[in-house]
């Protein structure tokens, strides 16, 4: 199947476009609040919609640029979740809470009534920090797939594939 570039439009404006060759993309992504759709035959074309640069990056920026990329989803999924921290400890709701300029670091698994939402490439396997285990939503930005799966996950977006 020949690959055509990614197109972006505003929701509401119309009938979803065709390739150049009349089929349709094999997907169609939304934005979390409906605002604009792209259609793309490759996930590579759909990340470079979100991540400004991305086609220009060699793989190990792009790793970078999809796992920095999911902080906000993590930051949205994260506020959702820690909406009641009443039966957390001081330091639970600091974790919960607190900035993720930098990601956290536990000592321990993590035992919290509320969830933590962590992004997979700042810990182990894949990156510096120890991997904590409990009560812990994984964000993964390993892969393309999982950056999408990801964000799909929060409500960031709604991703189609036609089969």
């Amino acid at each position: 199947m020949t690959s055509y570039p990614a197109i972006r439009v505003r929701s509401g404006a119309g009938a979803p476009p065709r390739r150049p060759d009349g089929e349709r993309y094999r997907f169609e992504l939304i934005d979390g609040g409906g605002r604009w759709r792209v259609y793309a035959d490759e996930r590579t074309d759909l990340v470079a919609e979100l991540i400004p640069g991305y086609a220009d990056l060699d793989e190990p920026a792009r790793s970078d640029a999809r796992r920095d990329g999911l902080v906000g989803a993590q930051i949205l999924a994260q506020a959702r979740l820690a909406a009641d921290t009443s039966r957390c400890t001081p330091a639970q709701r600091e974790v919960l809470l607190g900035s993720r300029e930098t990601p956290p670091v536990l000592d321990e698994d993590w035992t919290a009534p509320v969830p933590l939402v962590l992004i997979t490439g700042f810990y182990a396997p894949l990156g510096a920090l120890p991997r904590p285990g409990g009560d812990v939503i994984w964000l993964d930005s390993e892969t393309e797939e999982s950056y999408l799966r990801a964000l799909r996950l929060t409500g960031m977006v709604v991703l189609a594939e036609r089969v």
